[in-house]
């Protein structure tokens, strides 16, 4: 009986499982450098381990072993502007092993600068047209070089993040650390920005502005003050946002606008009073820890006019001055009632005419400037909402525009218009127009000016 039982011991022991080693700590970031990505790892076995193995889509590190515990760092190649699927595997001498498997982005690019003398914060769209049901082939003028659009314009495929890592990887690697995201259209941008927040690992180093398309929200029957409290739980949880005197920027796209047609003024007037007085409310509303917003509407052609002695002050007026800067969006060159096609130096002039007028109408009355540029502008071929609107983009018009912002600003940033509207043609991400690929070259324009 004795022999018996002892037996059993021996067949239960031999059959237990090698205790598997744990890995304790698994870190990657990326690194300011292209095509690399930097590690920390510890692993702990209760056995002695045998080695740490480590692998990307372009190299496999092994790290031997020869105690129960391995605490290291270090850095190995990796395929970059793209999502690598990593693979960390740990063994031990008696055959104990474990293996974790993740997805991590590598950069593209290395950084330009982190800090640059003249910086330009493209607008970038998290939405395509707010819920019609089109095709991007009915509304882009271009072809994207690694977009996150859907087949429908009506889904910004808020789930491809290799995306949007690779957006923030191309402006960082050509010294744009700004970035103006237009937001407030649909209620599905309100996921799509907390995915930013949440899942795309680069979003964090911009420095993050808001643009509200507010004339579109009251048009579409928004409740803008819940965007508005989206927007400040997205930068009340940032390290990094777009400041000017230590003040978070949230832009008015189309605030003039609110004037100019009657039935939303007139609604505006009905709910709150006065034009002045929604500003009022939306500052509050926008305040995050007692900090006020640096609020900065598009005035349109309010600083010309003004100019030319052919405004007299009147809500707008007085609501503009309730706010802490201005800014302006197209000229109105190409708009209705007359749009159509005009030449890149007619463009040219008329966007620099709006930011000479609207630069000294803000010296006059104490406000900041902030310039918006255009690569130019296309919806012919946008089914949606084009009307054969044409002034040929390039990265010459761009830069000349770009010089000119670089001038008068009143700050050391200007907008630029956009990254990513392809139903407009004025779209600076890399990609095809007309035919050819453009690549990189509108961003290696403001590149070249960003040293002021």
């Amino acid at each position: 009986d004795e022999r018996t039982d002892e037996t059993d011991d021996h067949e239960t022991e031999s059959e237990t499982e090698p205790a598997s080693p744990e890995i304790t700590t698994l870190e990657f970031q990326i690194p300011d450098e292209d095509d690399k990505l930097t590690y920390e790892i510890t692993v702990q076995a209760a056995d002695i381990l045998e080695e740490v193995r480590i692998e990307t889509d372009a190299e496999i590190e092994t790290i031997s072993g020869g105690d129960s515990t391995i605490d290291t760092t270090g850095s190995l190649l990796a395929e970059g502007g793209q999502i690598n699927d990593i693979t960390v595997s740990a063994t031990t001498v008696d055959g104990g092993d474990v293996t974790v498997e993740r997805e991590q982005y590598v950069r593209e690019f290395a950084v330009h600068a982190d800090d640059v003398a003249f910086d330009f914060s493209p607008h970038y769209l998290l939405f395509w047209d707010g819920g019609r049901t089109k095709t991007f082939d009915e509304a882009g003028v271009g072809i994207p070089k690694s977009g996150p659009y859907s087949q429908t314009v009506a889904d910004f495929d808020r789930h491809n993040w290799e995306a949007f890592e690779r957006h923030f990887d191309w402006m960082r690697g050509h010294g744009i650390n700004r970035v103006t995201l237009n937001f407030g259209e649909s209620d599905t941008e309100r996921d799509t920005l907390r995915m930013y927040r949440d899942e795309v690992e680069l979003f964090h180093e911009m420095e993050v502005e808001f643009s509200h398309p507010i004339i579109q929200a009251f048009r579409r029957d928004r409740d803008i003050f819940t965007d508005y409290e989206v927007m400040t739980e997205i930068l009340a949880g940032r390290d990094n946002i777009g400041t000017i005197d230590d003040r978070h920027v949230i832009y008015f796209w189309g605030f003039s606008g609110l004037y100019h047609d009657d039935e939303l003024y007139q609604q505006i007037v009905d709910k709150y009073g006065s034009l002045e007085a929604l500003v009022g409310e939306i500052r509050a509303a926008l305040t995050i820890e007692e900090t006020d917003p640096f609020l900065v509407p598009d005035i349109g052609d309010l600083g010309e006019a003004w100019v030319n002695h052919d405004h007299e002050p009147d809500d707008l007026y007085d609501a503009v001055l309730a706010c802490d800067g201005v800014s302006h969006w197209d000229s109105g060159l190409l708009n209705p009632p007359n749009p159509g096609e005009a030449s890149p130096q007619a463009y040219f002039d008329s966007i620099r005419d709006r930011i000479l007028g609207t630069r000294e109408f803000a010296d006059a009355h104490e406000l900041a400037y902030i310039p918006c540029i255009f690569s130019g502008f296309d919806d012919r071929d946008n089914e949606i909402w084009g009307e054969d609107r044409f002034a040929e983009p390039s990265p010459d018009l761009l830069g000349q525009m770009a010089d000119v912002a670089v001038e008068h600003s009143t700050v050391d940033f200007s907008f630029v218009a956009t990254w990513n509207d392809w139903a407009e043609g004025h779209m600076i991400e890399p990609g095809t127009y007309d035919g050819e690929e453009f690549g990189t070259a509108y961003l290696e324009t403001l590149r070249d000016r960003t040293e002021g």
